[in-house]
């Protein structure tokens, strides 16, 4: 009995000292973030944070023991590291900033991409999302672009981006569900082009840097009649959570050129 005790008591007691160490730390998302490069559709995508304090200060997950992720202290006016232990490429990351530093560090958090053919790509400066960005009801993401490619003969031949929902669950239920409609600003405003409900809860990780998150693809044919598809149309995206969690969402547009356009949710 007190070796089944002694081996219990090991193998939560990390778990709870490391909950006990980040309770004055502030979580910070960092939407598909990623370390090594990822090869997308044409292309090769990967990013590139920045963080710079004029005072040391820690933060989580840090290169720790045999690999495993943990509390690392970072000098001031020193590179952010580019490699996180244990952490390859992911969807996403929440990295944890003690809370009475935060406030005094800069951040920039970029995404670079390179096309195949034709040479393209570019830069495009992406979210960082901290605590009082969370959101918790329901919100729109508005403006954005989508071009389908139809002939004069009124042929759809596909579309000139891909457009992609990202939500992030950051309170770690896996439980979210959202409800996702799409509807049309320009042409046909006001025409829903899509509706469903999706679940939250794929995850890169068991640790707690790794947020629930899921992606979904847009339908992006928006009516404009009597063409079947605008060749320069506006959506919205209404997100209506059926289930109480912090969330964060954003929609990306890329397209052949392996250009990425962000849009984030409305201020309200």
């Amino acid at each position: 009995m007190q070796r089944i005790s002694l081996a219990f008591v090991l193998l939560i007691l990390p778990k709870l000292l490391c909950a006990q160490d980040l309770a004055g730390f502030e979580k910070v998302l960092l939407p598909v973030f990623t370390i090594e490069p990822i090869a997308g559709p044409g292309g090769i995508f990967f990013t590139q944070l920045y963080v710079l304090g004029e005072r040391d200060f820690r933060y989580y997950p840090a290169p720790g023991l045999n690999g495993r992720p943990s509390i690392g202290k970072q000098p001031a006016f020193s590179p952010f590291p580019s490699v996180f232990a244990g952490l390859r490429v992911t969807h996403g990351l929440i990295l944890f900033v003690e809370r009475n530093e935060i406030d005094g560090l800069t951040f920039s958090y970029e995404l670079r991409s390179t096309a195949n053919s034709p040479p393209g790509g570019g830069l495009t400066i992406l979210p960082i999302v901290r605590e009082r960005e969370f959101l918790s009801g329901p919100t729109r993401i508005a403006g954005v672009i989508s071009r389908a490619n139809v002939s004069q003969s009124n042929e759809f031949l596909g579309f000139t981006e891909r457009i992609h929902l990202r939500i992030y669950d950051l309170e770690g239920s896996g439980r979210l569900r959202v409800r996702v409609r799409v509807w049309a600003i320009w042409p046909s405003p006001g025409a829903v082009i899509g509706e469903e409900v999706v679940d939250v809860d794929q995850r890169d990780g068991s640790d707690m840097a790794f947020p629930f998150f899921t992606e979904l693809l847009l339908p992006a044919c928006v009516p404009d009649p009597p063409r079947k598809c605008s060749n320069d149309g506006r959506t919205a995206v209404d997100l209506t959570p059926l289930t109480d969690a912090k969330y964060y969402a954003f929609v990306s547009s890329t397209n052949r050129n392996q250009e990425v356009l962000i849009f984030t949710p409305e201020r309200r």
